[in-house]
């Protein structure tokens, strides 16, 4: 689609002209000539640029759907002539990952947009950003993944670029997709000796209270790690049980409280005194239960001798 003359630039001498010009120039988005709306938001000038998002914002709430609305809204607030002016962006699909961040286990993150028949676009606006382990937010960053692309983030590299720390963490990227059935993040926690992988755990957010089962492992050389996320809007109480395999439970229990993204990443040797002798050389299993919505959950197996970990979602 050639770009039409009549939007650049973006100089109206007349309402009637602006109101036109407005027009026009949504409409490119909707019909899927992303570069040419990019184009045409460049083009607005430095003076105009508030009094142009109000009046843009009144027209798609007018003129467009609600979900498409929703899209144009999202770009125009990611443009960086008016990001400025944007407190808050629609999303309506978050993921969650947990994040490591420490000498022996780091994160990277992968994420790629292919063909789907339910997602015809061609161009998906996303945010993502980093939260420590007290629910912080320590980074934010605005993208655009186009079609067949794949964007990958190593998250000490990114916390590096923004001068901040994080020993672990959650990891959290939102669109306004009503549902993104191709593009899907996974993470990768890696070493020197191991690389282990999941996906996102949006779909796992629980309705209500919810009792899990992992695996516990605890030797001579392996360890169990048990990581906790927060992704609700209020502080969540989470409560974790051991038993062995003769259904003993062991005497101690363990009361953890999140706050709003919060996580936490516990060894469960350092909570469960003589943890490998109570389990007697076979895995035993810890009931995780939360008093709210919002709990993700994971458990990693750490190979002391061979330095190296395995994760599991839950």
């Amino acid at each position: 689609m050639q770009f039409p003359q009549a939007l650049e630039p973006y100089c109206p001498d007349t309402q009637e002209k602006e109101s036109r010009i407005l027009a026009q120039g949504i409409d490119l988005f909707s019909q899927g000539s992303y570069r040419e709306f990019d184009r045409f938001l460049f083009n607005i000038p430095l003076d105009r640029q508030a009094q142009f998002l109000q009046q843009a914002m009144a027209l798609i709430e007018q003129k467009y759907p609600a979900e498409m609305g929703r899209l144009i809204v999202r770009r125009l607030g990611q443009h960086p002539n008016f990001i400025k002016y944007v407190n808050a962006l629609p999303a309506r699909w978050t993921q969650v990952l947990f994040f490591t961040n420490l000498p022996q286990l780091r994160t990277r993150v992968n994420m790629s947009l292919f063909d789907h028949p339910k997602v015809p676009r061609t161009e998906i606006d996303y945010n993502f950003s980093l939260y420590n382990q007290r629910g912080d937010e320590i980074l934010r960053r605005y993208a655009t993944i186009r079609l067949r692309e794949t964007h990958t983030f190593d998250v000490k590299e990114l916390l590096a670029s923004a001068h901040v720390d994080a020993e672990y963490g959650a990891f959290t990227l939102e669109t306004a997709e009503e549902d993104l059935h191709s593009l899907r993040v996974y993470a990768f926690w890696h070493n020197n000796n191991s690389i282990t992988t999941t996906h996102e755990k949006g779909a796992l957010l629980n309705r209500n209270r919810m009792t899990i089962y992992p695996t516990i492992i605890c030797d001579h050389n392996r360890e169990t790690f048990i990581a906790l996320c927060n992704r609700a809007p209020r502080p969540v109480k989470f409560e974790c049980q051991l038993l062995n395999c003769a259904q003993d439970a062991h005497p101690q229990i363990i009361r953890i409280e999140l706050n709003t993204r919060g996580s936490c990443f516990i060894p469960l040797s350092k909570y469960f005194n003589d943890l490998s002798d109570f389990l007697r050389g076979a895995p035993g299993a810890l009931y995780v239960t939360n008093d709210s919505e919002g709990g993700i959950y994971y458990y990693f197996i750490h190979n002391r001798e061979l330095g190296t970990w395995q994760i599991q979602h839950l």
